[in-house]
């Protein structure tokens, strides 16, 4: 073998399988950014998120890739029927706690008009009787 071949030989087998020569060169891997959008895809999947909830979350990555990934384990975790596994930390978005209305609360509390002098954000006395 001439050394021309074997210089051309050790330049393809290191440019073609080699992760660290992109980010080296800072140059973007298309195969990396589908990979890590069909993870991203996967995870929204086991942890119950919709495919629309993961694109609204994600609206960098490619949609195919990010749909693939859902599916793939939406397919598994039917197959095997297998739960979601729910968050359990979730960044960057505030921890909402729903507490039953009283009766005659309003659903957003800034629209309340104060009755008879009362502070409109002060909770209403309950009705006598506790019928429903």
């Amino acid at each position: 073998m001439s050394a021309k071949r074997l210089l051309l030989f050790a330049f393809v087998a290191l440019v073609s399988g080699c992760d660290a020569l992109y980010d080296a060169l800072e140059i973007p891997n298309p195969n990396k950014a589908k990979a890590e959008a069909k993870a991203i895809g996967a995870a929204c999947r086991h942890s119950g998120r919709s495919l629309e909830d993961c694109y609204y979350l994600h609206p960098d990555l490619e949609k195919a890739a990010i749909y693939e990934g859902w599916r793939e384990m939406n397919e598994y975790l039917l197959e095997k029927e297998l739960p979601t596994v729910p968050a359990q930390l979730v960044p960057n978005e505030p921890q909402v706690t729903a507490k039953p209305l009283e009766r005659n609360e309003p659903l957003i509390p800034s629209l309340a008009r104060p009755a008879n002098g009362q502070n409109a954000s002060a909770p209403a006395p309950a009705a006598a009787g506790g019928g429903h």
